[in-house]
């Protein structure tokens, strides 16, 4: 496992709602182009650093007392995560796509934003809540099943990854996905061959999905 190379400044970023206030959370920003494989955090890590990733991908991950290792979230382009009231963090952050590009905030820098600017509270309120609202949503889908699961996780991570495409390649494999929706990963792995033998799907080299035809993910759903 790699650790992140934190570099001065916030790199090159697009464009956000957020603008105006990071603006204000430069002074002591800190960046990191990573690879995969890259560990941003981990539960020996204390908290003090808001985190938000500009481009690739990442997942979070619980890692229970047995060793076993479950994946909670990924983060995608836009997202903020590692706010926390804790001293320590909860979970593992890793990098899972190649060119991702992560920026850190220190808190203090945070807490200087919200006192300054009053249009700061609800822009970062929002964002912090995003985590929040997905994380209700996972629970949600995990009542669904087989296919439709799949396909609203699936559907779900197009949404988040997509740049205005048509066809659109998802950055995590296959198996994350089936560890994301507590499946066996024979299963998942099912589905995606079904919806490849009628050309909604097709597979890369190394097991991620590249989704062809949103509308009929779904179709040939048998349960």
């Amino acid at each position: 496992m790699t650790a992140c190379d934190w570099q001065p400044g916030r790199g090159s970023t697009p464009p956000t709602a957020l603008d105006a206030v990071l603006a204000l959370l430069d002074e002591d920003a800190q960046f990191c182009a990573c690879h995969p494989g890259t560990q941003i955090y981990s539960p020996k890590n204390r908290t003090g650093y808001w985190y938000h990733l500009t481009s690739g991908a990442a997942k979070r991950l619980a890692v229970g007392s047995s060793g076993s290792v479950q994946i909670v979230d990924f983060v995608l382009p836009g997202d903020w995560f590692g706010l926390s009231v804790r001293v320590m963090h909860e979970f593992s952050i890793e990098v899972i796509a190649p060119d991702t590009v992560i920026t850190r905030y220190p808190y203090r820098l945070l807490y200087k934003a919200l006192a300054n600017d009053p249009r700061a509270r609800g822009q970062l309120m929002r964002a912090a809540f995003q985590a929040a609202t997905r994380v209700q949503w996972h629970h949600e889908i995990l009542g669904l099943k087989l296919a439709a699961r799949v396909a609203a996780t699936v559907l779900d991570l197009r949404r988040r990854c997509s740049s205005g495409g048509a066809a659109i390649t998802l950055p995590m494999s296959i198996d994350d996905i089936a560890n994301y929706l507590l499946l066996k990963a024979d299963a998942v792995h099912a589905v995606v061959r079904m919806w490849e033998a009628i050309g909604v799907v097709s597979t890369t080299t190394n097991q991620g999905i590249r989704i062809l035809e949103p509308d009929r993910l779904g179709a040939g759903d048998t349960g």
